[in-house]
C-alpha cells in the first residue's frame, strides 16, 4: 500500500479535499494543495483513495495517492522518481555480490529499506545486509548504496528489493513517497558441495571395524546454552550447532563471509560459547561443513574442542575432523592425518585444531589439521576411544565407551576465537 504523510504546521498551508469529514473513504478523490493566500493547486492531477486526520496532531494521512507532480514543496515530487537497481542486474551464482543502488533520489531525502518480495524459491542475504526498516540514509545523495551476498536455497530465488524516501519540507510536509520496487532478480539455485569422501559420504569400509551410518546420531539435544538455545539440532550439519561465519577481522586480516550454509559452507562458525548437548550410547555424530574457499582465509585457524570432561559434568569423547562421516582413523582412500584426530581426556586438548590449506600451497606442517579450501569435511565426535582395537565395533562401543548409560551422556564442548597459523598465512 502507497502511504503519504502530510502534517500542517500553523497558518503555512491548507489542505483541500472534495470531502470535508474527518475520514474519507472512496475509490478516488483528486487532492488539491495550496499555499495560504493563493488560489492555485501546487500539485495537479494527484489522487488519493483514503485520507485520515489525527485529530489531536491535526496529521494528514493519505493512502493510494498517485499523479505525484507539479509544484509539491521542498522536492517532494521528485520521491515519484526514486528507482532501485543492482549490479549486476541478476548475479551468476548464489553468494554472488551485488551492489543494490537507489537513485534519483531527491535533495534533503531520508531513505529506508523495506521489507525484501520474495517472487519465487527462497534464500538470504549477507554483506550489507537489507533489513526491512533500516535506514539507507538521511540528508541522502543523489543515490546511495549497499554490497549484498545473495544466497539462493536449491530451487534457486526470485526477488525484488524495495526501498522508500521522504522528505520534511520547510513549509511543514512530511511526505512520504511511495515504496519503490527493483526489477526481478533472479538468483540461480545454490550448487550444494558434492562429498569429498571417496567412500561415497559414509564410513570407510576398512581399519573401522564395521562402523556404518547406521550408527550416526542424526539429532542432538542441546540442554544448555547454544545457538539458538537449547532444543532438538539437525545433528548432520556443522552450522546448526555453530551457525555460519559472516567474516570480519581476525589478526589485522579482514575475511568475506564464509559462505552460504545452503552450499555447505559456514565453518569454522559464529558462536563460540559453551555449550551442552546429548551424546546417544553407542551412537557417532559427523556433522558436515565446507571449508570457506575465498583466498583470504588461508592459514585462519580454529579450534573446536570438549570443556572440561575430567570436571566430572561432561564425558569425555573422541573427536577427528575428515573427509568421510564417522571416520576416526586413516583409511586406504582417506588418510587422517594425526593432527586431524585427538582422543585425550582433559580439558580443551582434546579438541581438534584446523587451519585452512590453499591447494596452490599446501600447509605441511604438523600443528593443525589441514582442510582444503572449498572441500567439504565431517566433524565426527564419539564417546570411545577409536585408538583401542575393535571400539568402534557398533556391538563392542557401549561395553567399551565413555559413555556407560543406557541411553545418553552429557557433552560440553565449544569453539575459540580465531587466528593466523604463524609461519602460514
Amino acid at each position: 500500500m502507497i502511504r503519504y504523510l502530510l502534517k500542517v504546521v500553523g497558518a503555512a498551508a491548507l489542505l483541500c479535499v472534495a470531502s470535508s469529514a474527518v475520514v474519507v473513504q472512496a475509490q478516488t478523490f483528486p487532492v488539491c494543495l495550496k499555499r495560504t493566500g493563493s488560489s492555485t493547486c501546487e500539485s495537479s492531477n494527484t489522487t488519493a483513495t483514503h485520507m485520515s486526520i489525527e485529530p489531536a496532531s491535526g496529521r494528514v494521512t493519505l493512502e493510494g495517492v498517485e499523479g505525484l507532480s507539479g509544484g509539491l514543496p521542498g522536492g517532494a515530487a521528485g520521491l515519484a522518481n526514486i528507482t532501485v537497481t543492482t549490479t549486476p542486474a541478476n548475479p551468476a551464482a548464489s553468494g554472488d555480490t551485488v551492489l543494490a543502488t537507489v537513485g534519483s533520489i531527491p535533495a534533503g531525502a531520508t531513505c529506508t529499506m523495506r521489507g525484501i518480495t520474495t517472487v519465487s524459491g527462497g534464500g538470504g542475504v549477507a554483506g550489507d545486509g537489507w533489513t526491512d526498516g533500516g535506514v539507507l540514509c538521511t540528508a541522502c545523495a543523489t543515490s546511495v548504496s549497499r554490497s549484498l551476498v545473495l544466497n539462493a536455497s536449491t530451487t534457486g530465488w526470485v526477488l525484488r528489493l524495495n526501498a522508500q524516501c521522504s522528505i520534511l519540507t520547510q513549509d511543514g510536509f512530511a511526505v512520504s513517497g511511495p515504496v519503490k520496487s527493483s526489477a526481478d532478480i533472479s538468483v540461480p539455485p545454490a550448487v550444494v558441495a558434492p562429498g569429498d569422501c571417496p567412500y561415497g559420504d559414509s564410513v570407510p569400509t576398512d581399519n573401522h571395524d564395521g562402523l556404518s551410518l547406521a550408527s550416526r546420531q542424526t539429532q542432538v539435544t542441546v540442554t544448555a546454552n547454544g545457538f539458538g538455545g537449547p532444543g532438538i539440532k539437525d545433528g548432520t550439519q556443522y552450522s546448526s550447532l555453530f551457525s555460519a561465519h559472516p567474516g570480519g577481522l581476525v589478526d589485522g586480516r579482514t575475511l568475506p563471509s564464509a559462505g552460504s550454509t545452503t552450499e555447505g559452507y559456514g565453518y569454522p562458525g559464529s558462536y563460540g560459547s559453551n555449550f551442552t548437548w546429548l551424546m546417544q550410547t553407542g551412537k557417532f555424530v559427523a556433522l558436515k561443513f565446507r571449508a570457506p574457499s575465498s583466498p583470504e582465509w588461508k592459514g585462519v585457524s580454529a579450534w573446536v574442542y570438549p570443556f572440561s570432561p575430567s570436571g566430572g559434568n561432561s564425558t569425555p569423547v573422541s573427536w577427528s575432523i575428515a573427509p568421510c562421516p564417522g571416520q576416526f582413523r586413516s583409511a586406504s582412500l582417506a588418510p587422517l592425518p594425526a593432527a586431524c584426530f585427538n582422543n585425550t581426556q582433559s580439558t580443551e586438548s582434546g579438541g581438534v585444531k584446523t587451519v585452512i590449506s590453499d591447494p596452490a600451497n599446501p600447509y605441511t606442517g604438523t600443528a593443525a589439521c589441514p582442510i582444503e579450501m572449498g572441500k567439504s569435511y565431517y566433524l565426527n565426535i564419539m564417546a570411545v576411544d577409536p585408538a583401542l582395537p575393535g571400539h568402534l565395533n557398533p556391538n563392542d562401543a557401549v561395553q567399551n565407551s565413555w559413555c556407560p548409560n543406557a541411553s545418553s551422556c552429557s557433552v560440553r564442548m565449544g569453539r575459540l576465537p580465531l587466528s593466523l597459523l604463524p609461519g602460514y598465512n
